[in-house]
């Protein structure tokens, strides 16, 4: 949609000097498909975010506990964009739905049951 924007604001610093971390929020709106009617269904997500950035295991010793460490190679370059999408994705509910009970929409017609005849039962005026 043209009309859709995401906000995403970032923070990039060392943490204790020597680890590098980035924290920022992203705010955005979504529309899903609901799964119990199918329509549409707008959410606002607005995601927090810690990330700290280690090559080591020692470099996240004594980190802050709210960080989540993202383990990166040597040489491994990361794109901010794919940091972004990926807290997206995490935050984007499994099972979409509305807070009130839409249901199933189904055809609200009478259903009329039709009495069926047993197939044996001309055999009982047979004597």
């Amino acid at each position: 949609n043209d009309n859709d924007s995401v906000e995403v604001d970032l923070s990039f610093h060392l943490y204790n000097g020597k680890t590098p971390c980035v924290k920022g929020i992203i705010d955005l709106k979504v529309v899903l498909d609901c799964q119990r009617c199918l329509d549409d269904l707008e959410i606002d997500l607005n995601i927090p975010f810690k990330l700290a950035f280690a090559r080591y295991e020692n470099q996240a010793d004594g980190l802050d506990t709210s960080y989540e460490i993202y383990h990166i190679r040597e040489v491994e370059e990361i794109e901010t964009i794919d940091l972004i999408t990926d807290e997206i994705l995490l935050s984007i509910p499994m099972v979409p739905s509305h807070n009130f009970e839409c249901g199933l929409k189904i055809n609200q017609e009478k259903i009329v049951e039709e009495v069926r005849k047993h197939p044996f039962d001309v055999l009982k005026n047979l004597k």
